[in-house]
């Protein structure tokens, strides 16, 4: 879902994803035939860039895997037949 709008004054536009809980929010202090572009493209790298990472609070809440200390797996040589 996407929604815009301007005073003449500010232009603002906001994406929003409901089913990754994911919103985006743009705004400049330019009239929007200036403003739609640049905000458009901002959100655009915003999506890139945020959209689809790990939420956090999930991240807590699984266990740290801490590093296997037995190297003696991956020293070894391959048998031979």
């Amino acid at each position: 879902y996407t929604h815009a709008g301007s005073n003449t004054y500010w232009y603002a536009v906001a994406w929003v994803a409901p089913e990754t809980d994911f919103v985006a929010v743009a705004t400049s202090n330019m009239p929007p035939d200036a403003a739609s572009g640049a905000c458009d493209m901002v959100i655009g790298m915003m999506i890139q860039r945020f959209n689809g990472l790990p939420d956090p609070e999930a991240q807590a809440d699984q266990p740290e895997i801490e590093p296997s200390e037995d190297k003696s797996e991956l020293e070894s040589e391959p048998k031979s037949e």
